[in-house]
């Protein structure tokens, strides 16, 4: 049904607006927690890249890199323009 997957839309905004703002105040694993959960509902590559910066806050740069790297392969073109310093 078109009304579910909207929701599942909005809840992963929602998700990811959670995370950001957990990112903003230097709650990282909890960020890392609410971008997953968003990436679960709505796999968006930029969701991949958001993770990678708070596993990088998070000092776990394993992790990070692999999941900048996955975004590298996956991100959009014009997705990829909005992160000039990749």
């Amino acid at each position: 049904s078109l009304g579910g997957e909207a929701d599942v839309a909005k809840r992963a905004a929602d998700l990811k607006d959670v995370a950001d703002k957990a990112m903003d105040s230097f709650h990282y694993a909890d960020a890392l927690e609410a971008y997953q959960a968003a990436y679960k509902l709505a796999p968006q590559p930029a969701l991949l890249y958001n993770m990678g910066r708070a596993l990088q806050a998070l000092n776990r740069h394993p992790e990070a890199l692999a999941k900048i790297e996955a975004f590298k392969s996956t991100a959009p073109e014009e997705v990829l323009k909005k992160v000039p310093d990749l």
